[in-house]
């Protein structure tokens, strides 16, 4: 079990990290941007809005909710600690580029009203699974200091159901909404209602940003996707750099692993170089696995056996050095016809079983008729030799 000079130090860990978790600092202008120079009334209207998008208690906090639409209503969630820009570890180029999106789209709503144009933004956001790109959208919203609604692909079967969801998501302005999983929107409804569907909405739709995301974007019509007043930036996630690894190693993993072991930084010695270079010698680790590495940290701290923590870190590297990324690893290759079928329209399904069924029985019949042609040949061939 762990001493009481080890629980101190995990205890004044956990308020050093503390911070962390707090939403973004209200002149997110020259806090994100001192180099840059924004046209005054811009950086008025920044700071208004982030003002009235804060807590009651002048604690900064959002008063945006998190929400999933679901055929049966709206689903609200919570905050976690790491989903603003200043816990989340992404590189410096992904974040200016996702936060200039954002605070350029805020400041343009005068614009967009003088001009008698929507005020609305789109962007289509892909990548492999776990390199963050929820995550992404979640922090834009917050630093917006909007809601943030997820359209999941599997709540929405067919044409009706997208329309009602674009729709009531619409009603929440401002905010961030999600299509979740483009590539598997469109494998029910044609791209030509899903299009038309968009743009009644989106036309119609002040303060809204439009997000939609994909880990096959080879399966999206991207000629159609991303073109003004549809989704106007396309913004590419990967898996992070070894920069970036070495960045969440020092920000989330070595503070805990260096608590749990004493609270001395040597503690760690050269497993920490041994730990950087296995993160480095997998450039498929996404940031999920970067998470899973600090639940295993978390575990073996609540199992009190200090003395595995570096042993079963190095294991949990080297294991997914060779099962590589885990949406792509044969384990979970087994699921996918599964997840086809779930998500297919039961007419598609009922359908292709008639045409199996159908085949069945011809090829039972030709395989009949093939065995009778066959033994009639042999009964002849007896006969005419008994015959002889």
């Amino acid at each position: 079990m762990w001493s009481l000079e080890t629980q101190t130090q995990l205890h004044s860990q956990a308020e050093a990290l503390a911070p962390l978790s707090q939403p973004a600092p209200r002149n997110v202008v020259g806090n994100f941007f001192p180099s840059v120079k924004f046209p005054r009334i811009f950086t008025e209207l920044i700071g208004t809005h982030m003002s009235n998008t804060s807590g009651a208690d002048g604690s900064g906090a959002p008063v945006a909710k998190l929400l999933q639409w679901s055929r049966s209503g709206m689903i609200t969630g919570s905050w976690g600690p790491y989903e603003n820009f200043e816990s989340l570890v992404f590189s410096a180029a992904l974040q200016t580029q996702l936060q200039k999106l954002a605070l350029g789209f805020l400041g343009a709503q005068d614009f967009c009203a003088k001009a008698k144009l929507p005020w609305r933004r789109g962007a289509f956001v892909f990548g492999p699974g776990g390199v963050g790109k929820s995550a992404a959208s979640r922090a834009v919203a917050l630093l917006l200091g909007w809601q943030h609604i997820t359209i999941p692909a599997h709540e929405v079967l067919d044409t009706p159901q997208l329309t009602r969801a674009l729709f009531e998501c619409a009603r929440h302005s401002p905010s961030v909404v999600v299509l979740d999983n483009i590539d598997q929107f469109l494998t029910r409804i044609d791209e030509t209602d899903f299009f038309d569907i968009f743009d009644l909405v989106s036309e119609r739709s002040d303060g809204i940003f439009w997000v939609v995301t994909s880990r096959k974007p080879e399966l999206v019509p991207k000629n159609q996707l991303v073109r003004p007043g549809r989704f106007e930036e396309a913004v590419r996630l990967t898996p992070p750099s070894a920069d970036v690894k070495k960045k969440y190693y020092e920000n989330h993993l070595e503070p805990f692993m260096v608590a749990a072991l004493g609270g001395q930084p040597e503690t760690l010695g050269a497993s920490k170089l041994e730990h950087i270079a296995l993160l480095e010698s997998n450039p498929d680790l996404s940031y999920a696995h970067l998470q899973e590495m600090r639940l295993l940290i978390a575990k073996v701290i609540m199992d009190g056996d200090p003395e595995k923590l570096v042993p079963e870190f190095q294991m949990f590297c080297q294991e997914q050095v060779i099962a590589g990324d885990r949406w792509g690893s044969p384990s979970s290759q087994s699921h996918e016809l599964e997840d086809r079928v779930r998500l297919s329209d039961p007419r598609l399904l009922m359908s292709a079983l008639h045409i199996t069924d159908a085949f069945k029985k011809i090829v039972e019949a030709t395989i009949s008729n093939a065995t009778d042609a066959i033994k009639g040949a042999q009964s002849a061939s007896s006969n005419s030799g008994s015959s002889s």
